[in-house]
């Protein structure tokens, strides 16, 4: 009112009334902070020492199932500790498996055959953790990774499980050719430690695949794999000659290799000498 009566008897202009905006910027919303989420934050055990890998399975029940198996395969790789040690003697260890025990029916076929291997790795004999683990697998077989089965076929041997490997046998052809040359390794030695013939699977899938991959073998693998197969009475002549055959390629190429490398530094080592011989 008073700007009007203003306006009408002094001349003064009435104010311009501007609106006022508000800009919604979600980059500018301190109210409500967006915290992300760890939802990757995953120890990597790969540099731990033993010992660090140990003093940290004291708090096993705050790790992660994916934690708790990494923990024990790199555990099983450390080098040091004699191999007629018993790590179920050792508290953490111990206090580990009797957790596993208690959890396994929660675990992922991953987790589970990782565990597996792990425990392998470390001679663990407790009867009672191999049964919950093979019930567990069983479990959740339908879901099993080729590596996990390979895993399977070299952890469970000598431990009365005959069963069980038959039943692993079903799924076999499904998985046999995404496995690489040392999952293939770890099936045969399996079944031989077992001693499980499983003539249909060689004649109809173990073969088929080792001639498909041949190339993907190296030359330790292949002398391996030859030794194992002899031991067999149906040897296909066709895979003999062939594994034969990618050795002397191999060789071959590895020396090619390396005589090639040496030529190279010698020739470097001439020209440097020259160059110093030039200029005293």
């Amino acid at each position: 009112m008073l700007a009007k009566f203003l306006s009408r008897f002094f001349g003064t202009p009435i104010p311009m009334k501007i609106p006022k905006k508000y800009i919604i910027s979600r980059s500018l919303d301190v109210m409500t902070p967006q915290i992300p989420l760890n939802v990757n934050k995953y120890i990597v055990f790969k540099h731990y020492t033993g010992n660090e890998i140990l003093y940290t399975l004291k708090d096993v029940d705050k790790l992660k199932p994916g934690e708790i198996s990494s923990a024990l395969l790199e555990l099983g790789l450390r080098k040091g500790i004699s191999e007629t040690y018993d790590w179920m003697t050792h508290p953490c260890l111990n206090k580990t498996i009797e957790y596993i025990k208690s959890r396994s029916g929660q675990y992922t076929s991953r987790v589970l055959t990782s565990i597996a291997k792990a425990l392998h790795r470390l001679r663990i004999k407790d009867q009672e953790v191999w049964d919950v683990l093979k019930k567990d697998i069983l479990r959740t077989i339908t879901s099993i990774e080729p590596i996990g089965l390979a895993y399977c076929f070299s952890s469970f041997v000598n431990k009365g499980y005959k069963i069980f490997y038959e039943e692993l046998l079903l799924i076999l052809p499904v998985h046999i050719f995404h496995m690489n040359p040392q999952d293939i390794l770890n099936i045969m030695k399996g079944l031989e430690i077992e001693g499980i013939p499983a003539d249909d699977i060689y004649k109809e899938h173990i073969y088929p695949t080792i001639k498909e991959k041949i190339n993907d073998f190296n030359i330790a693998q292949l002398n391996i794999l030859k030794a194992d197969l002899e031991k067999r009475s149906d040897f296909p002549e066709e895979i003999k000659a062939l594994i034969e055959k990618m050795v002397n390629r191999k060789i071959n190429k590895r020396n090619v290799l390396t005589f090639g490398g040496g030529m190279k530094y010698s020739i470097k080592s001439k020209s440097l000498q020259s160059a110093l011989d030039k200029n005293p």
